[in-house]
């Protein structure tokens, strides 16, 4: 045929993943064509438009002419065409059928004498970068002089107001007139709110529901992640906007708290947004008084709600704990440097019945239970940390590195609180007294002598009795003698760390080669390695050595 039917080329957009307003808009148009066709023109339109139900708000139109009458070539053609976004654009956002914004890019491709080709793509349009101010944390109060006696109150505060979409925000909410409100509910709501013509709708809503408080003034603690939603924005015809609202239900209603927020789009300082702002306590300032003047006269500092203190290496911490139907607790932690005896300790309850724990004892042993990994040492260390235990403390945790114990109210009675602080102190008197000299393993009941004297004769040696690990120097190289735990029993394991890397770097090699000129050891591996079997061919057969820089 020597004149063939025109035809309409396809049509391929290629943009950028994200634009921004204020950045320029590099487009690519790719037309394939079957084979040769005349067109009598190529326009790209950008628009941008809001919406309200059906009707359109148009508030950009930028247009390029990017062919004239051209026969286009059988294959692909490409054009490209530049168009800058208004810094003050609206973003593109995606909300309720009451307020929409959209960007939209439409290409058409003028056939002469045939079906002209319309496409139509979506552009993501972004808000620009704003830089984010320093934030005070905000508080908020429904009666800010205090509650009124049988009447709702609700106070709190948030880290900040300005969000990031996929970022967090924290607080705290304390609720008063407990016993004659009877709360039973309390949620956090993020809401976006959009405005059309001064009409305004509620859009998207994001809820997270929090725990209820058991005594006045307690404050509860929150931490809601900030969905990727749309910022802040004002358009031509309308606008989103965002709120933090907190609600309370109780006996004779409920109240709402609205905190309003913004929603930002991370600019170069976000990342050092993140880190949560430190929170000031609210709530019943009568009782961190109270906990406060008693814990100096007992030498404790209060910290974020709790008393702390030290005693050598051994940190100790009183704070209040909400337990549910079983009330508020006093509730105590002691961290210190593992003692290596693989404990396991606290009540004698349920699951641990089932374990056949035997019998229970006098005194600490009557309620509790101390297991680890050698039960005769752990059963000796307990005597010794318990003695003369009476309630109404209980110890609910103990392992190697922490004791977690608590005692049920108390929590504005100073004789409890002191009493509290008094038995924290003791405790960490003793466990520091018996890190220096915990009970030895069974196995080494008559090794410890042995062990010592090992120890000793080190540079800097020192034995941990716990694990029973050795660890010291020897001729200036950093060595340890390690016990390693299996149902099988103990095995030891021999380490040097010499400041220098050893020919070759790694080396694992049975002791019985070491007089068989074992030819993977340099001479100078070999000689460190029969030193050390030296000092411990006393203690048991060696099989295996590893030397390692």
């Amino acid at each position: 045929m020597k004149n063939p039917l025109p035809h309409r080329p396809l049509v391929e957009l290629r943009l950028p993943r994200e634009v921004r307003a204020g950045d320029e808009l590099q487009a690519e148009i790719r037309l394939k064509a079957k084979r040769p066709v005349r067109v009598a023109s190529v326009f790209f339109t950008l628009r941008g438009q809001e919406r309200s139900g059906p009707a359109t708000y148009p508030f950009l139109r930028l247009q390029a002419e990017l062919l004239t009458p051209e026969v286009l070539p059988s294959g692909e053609t490409r054009l490209r065409c530049r168009a800058t976004i208004p810094a003050d654009a609206p973003p593109r956002y995606e909300g309720s059928p009451h307020y929409q914004v959209e960007y939209l890019a439409d290409i058409h491709v003028d056939v002469p004498w045939w079906p002209d080709r319309r496409v139509s793509y979506v552009v993501p349009v972004r808000p620009r970068d704003e830089p984010l101010p320093d934030e005070e944390p905000y508080h908020f109060s429904t009666r800010p002089a205090g509650p009124l006696p049988g009447k709702m109150h609700l106070e709190g505060i948030v880290d900040r107001r300005v969000l990031l979409p996929g970022g967090t925000i924290s607080g705290r909410v304390a609720l008063s007139n407990i016993a004659a409100i009877r709360y039973r509910e309390l949620t956090l709501d993020l809401i976006g709110e959009e405005t059309m013509h001064g009409l305004r709708r509620e859009g998207k809503r994001y809820s997270l529901r929090l725990p209820l408080p058991t005594a006045d003034g307690d404050p509860i603690d929150f931490r809601m992640r900030v969905p990727d939603v749309a910022p802040t924005f004002q358009g031509h015809h309308g606008r989103l906007d965002w709120k933090l609202v907190l609600t309370a239900v109780g006996r004779g209603g409920e109240m709402r708290v609205p905190i309003p927020v913004r929603i930002a789009v991370p600019g170069e300082n976000a990342e050092a947004r993140q880190l949560a702002t430190a929170l000031p306590s609210i709530g019943n300032r009568r009782v961190a008084e109270l906990w406060e003047r008693i814990g100096a006269a007992e030498r404790f500092r209060l910290e974020d709600d709790a008393l702390v203190s030290e005693e050598g290496a051994v940190t100790m911490r009183l704070g209040r704990a909400h337990r549910g139907r079983e009330g508020v607790f006093l509730e105590a932690t002691l961290h210190y440097p593992s003692l290596g005896m693989g404990l396991d300790g606290g009540l004698r309850t349920g699951f641990q019945r089932v374990l056949a724990l035997g019998e229970p004892g006098e005194g600490f042993f009557r309620e509790h239970y101390v297991a680890g990994r050698d039960d005769d040492q752990a059963r000796e260390f307990g005597d010794a940390l318990f003695a003369a235990w009476a309630p109404p403390h209980r110890v609910d945790d103990l392992h190697d590195e922490a004791l977690t114990l608590s005692r049920a109210g108390g929590t504005e009675d100073p004789p409890a609180i002191t009493e509290t602080l008094r038995l924290l102190r003791r405790l960490a008197a003793r466990l520091e007294a018996l890190r220096q000299d915990l009970p030895l393993p069974r196995a080494f009941a008559d090794a410890g002598e042995a062990w010592e004297a090992l120890a000793e004769e080190l540079e800097g040696g020192a034995l941990a009795r716990g694990p029973m690990e050795i660890a010291g120097r020897l001729d200036g190289v950093p060595v340890a003698l390690r016990t390693e735990w299996s149902d099988e029993g103990p095995t030891h394991r021999l380490e040097a760390r010499p400041a220098h890397a050893l020919e070759p770097t790694f080396v694992a090699s049975r002791v019985a080669e070491l007089d068989a000129g074992d030819t993977k050891l340099s001479a100078e591996a070999r000689t460190l390695a029969r030193a050390l079997l030296e000092r411990t061919a006393e203690e048991g057969e060696v099989r295996t050595l590893e030397v390692e820089a």
